[in-house]
């Protein structure tokens, strides 16, 4: 009975210790997430059942048709966009579950030069997925003034 009790908590252990990730590799994620204007490298990111509230929506998001139509329309309205993650970012780690919350920079440049910028608050939830974090929940407001 030991033995089943101690392989037991082995496999646990096991498990916990291949889903799991620690701070900056979590904190990465969001940094891929900011790296690119293009729609379907953003969606990749996603679960195929994840939740968005995007900002400027103001309905839920859900499924990853939704998720990439909405960064499709965003670029397609604002070819320029590039979204920066400033300081203070908060990364948290438990098992298969990851959250980052923070604050990002979104700027629209157009021909070269800073047409706009607004802050934006953001939080992601992750979760292990056959062995790689997926976005399953991810919610983006308007910091207010």
């Amino acid at each position: 009975m030991r033995s089943l009790f101690k392989a037991a908590v082995l496999v646990t252990i096991l498990t916990a210790a291949n889903a799991s990730a620690d701070d900056s590799e979590v904190a990465a994620l969001a940094t891929a997430w900011t790296g690119t204007n293009e729609a379907s490298v953003i969606a990749a990111l996603y679960a195929d059942d994840a939740v968005l509230w995007g900002t400027t929506r103001s309905e839920v998001i859900v499924g990853h048709e939704g998720i990439l139509q909405y960064f499709e329309e965003a670029n397609a309205s604002f070819p320029g966009l590039k979204a920066e993650i400033q300081d203070g970012m908060v990364t948290q780690v438990f098992d298969e579950t990851a959250i980052n919350s923070g604050i990002y920079k979104i700027t629209n440049i157009v021909e070269g030069a800073e047409k706009w910028s607004i802050f934006g608050r953001f939080t992601f939830v992750y979760r292990s997925i056959d062995g790689q974090w997926k976005i399953v929940a991810h919610h983006s407001s308007r910091m207010p003034n």
